[in-house]
């Protein structure tokens, strides 16, 4: 009876003693905060580019958090062997890591939807103004090598001052992509922005802002790709988010290109008048001179001498 008395009183010490968390193991709080910091560097690694996904790239990264939390790799490991073996201790903590984990991710959407670079409520499909298929293939056997879209006001609930976002992820490439976005005015003003991505970068992204103070006739893009011999590109997530007009972010229209070309013809039509009643330089000789003078449509779009290639 005594040994078992014993034996019992010896069980529940080696319990407690388990149970409680030794000194050079870190504290739930300390747990937490340094796992959270780890599982968000392993999703930005996932979702980069492939370079970024090697061994020594995750070692290099790992090594700089536990750095940042003044905790070596022993001590990580033993606390997290510690944690595995109290299921307990181990349930409670991943609980407050996803909690956090959560919070961190409502509160990037919130001001990624602040500053204008998301629409709200993303993630609904209705914004989504891209109507063809989200995923596609490049390859160099196909004769066109792009992707493009085109927008009408009346078909897609579009109004001047509106911003969009254009975008893309693609994988397996090793060369760079050029996009074009622009918009037409009914006035025959044409505002466009074009930008290049070098290889192995997976997100490609550009914005387009429409003028507050004109009525949109179409909006329309393309991405160019320039795949090697035997180089097949993937597309996927391919889409064109339409976003309100905001005051913080109406300036990016003066980096966009503007070119009308009613004006340069009004403007001949100006020194032709001004030239015949002046000084009788003969009226066939100053069209020629402007029309000379005036950027030619595909200088504009560079998609222009594909279109008349294909018509």
């Amino acid at each position: 009876m005594r040994k078992l008395l014993w034996l019992i009183l010896f069980i529940q010490v080696v319990v407690i003693g388990c149970d409680k968390r030794p000194d050079m193991i870190l504290s739930e709080r300390e747990m937490t905060a340094l796992l959270v910091d780890i599982h968000r560097s392993e999703a930005y690694l996932t979702a980069g580019s492939a370079i970024f996904l090697s061994d020594s790239a995750k070692k290099v990264l790992r090594q700089s958090i536990l750095k940042k939390h003044g905790v070596t790799q022993a001590e990580f490991d033993s606390s997290l062997n510690w944690y595995g073996r109290n299921i307990d201790e181990y349930v409670k903590l991943y609980a407050n890591v996803e909690k956090q984990l959560d919070i961190k991710l409502k509160s990037a959407y919130k001001r990624a939807e602040t500053s204008g670079e998301i629409a709200s409520n993303d993630l609904d499909d209705s914004q989504n103004l891209w109507h063809g298929t989200p995923i596609s293939r490049i390859s160099k056997n196909e004769d066109l090598h792009l992707i493009s879209f085109q927008l009408r006001p009346n078909e897609d609930n579009i109004t001047s001052g509106d911003r969009f976002n254009w975008q893309f992820r693609k994988a397996n490439d090793r060369t760079e992509v050029s996009m074009f976005m622009a918009v037409d005015y009914e006035n025959g003003t044409t505002s466009y922005i074009t930008r290049s991505f070098a290889q192995n970068t997976p997100n490609c992204k550009m914005t387009l802002q429409t003028d507050s103070t004109m009525d949109i006739k179409r909006i329309y893009g393309y991405a160019r790709f320039y795949p090697d011999k035997g180089e097949v590109i993937f597309i996927d997530s391919i889409r064109i988010e339409k976003l309100p007009l905001t005051s913080s972010n109406y300036s990016q229209i003066f980096n966009q290109r503007s070119f009308n070309p009613n004006y340069k013809k009004k403007e001949a039509e100006e020194v032709l008048n001004d030239s015949i009643g002046g000084r009788g330089i003969e009226s066939n000789e100053i069209k020629q001179k402007s029309q000379n003078n005036m950027p030619r449509p595909e200088s504009l779009d560079p998609a222009a001498s594909l279109r008349m290639k294909i018509q």
